[in-house]
């Protein structure tokens, strides 16, 4: 499998824009230029396999949580410490 960079959210949005250049080029059919479907197809494709699979999104949502639970208990833990601390003066 490819290693995806991590330019990918910005190859993605550049694929957007591309794919939506060709669409209207179709949708209006603008005699003036060359518009190949496949080129639209190819595209569509390619951003289909930068973009990351819902399983893949679904691991990085619990690894956020996992660790968003992680920082909430740090953080409840030292405000408990500061409270004993207050007390005990």
């Amino acid at each position: 499998m490819k290693k995806k960079s991590e330019d990918t959210p910005l190859e993605l949005g550049y694929l957007d824009e591309l794919i939506q250049k060709y669409a209207e080029k179709i949708f209006k059919k603008i005699e003036n230029e060359q518009v190949k479907i496949g080129d639209l197809l190819k595209m569509i494709e390619l951003k289909r396999k930068l973009s990351p699979s819902d399983s893949e999104q679904i691991k990085l949502w619990k690894m956020l949580e996992k660790i968003r639970l992680e920082e909430v208990k740090k953080s409840s833990q030292k405000k408990k410490s500061k409270e004993n601390k207050k007390e005990t003066k």
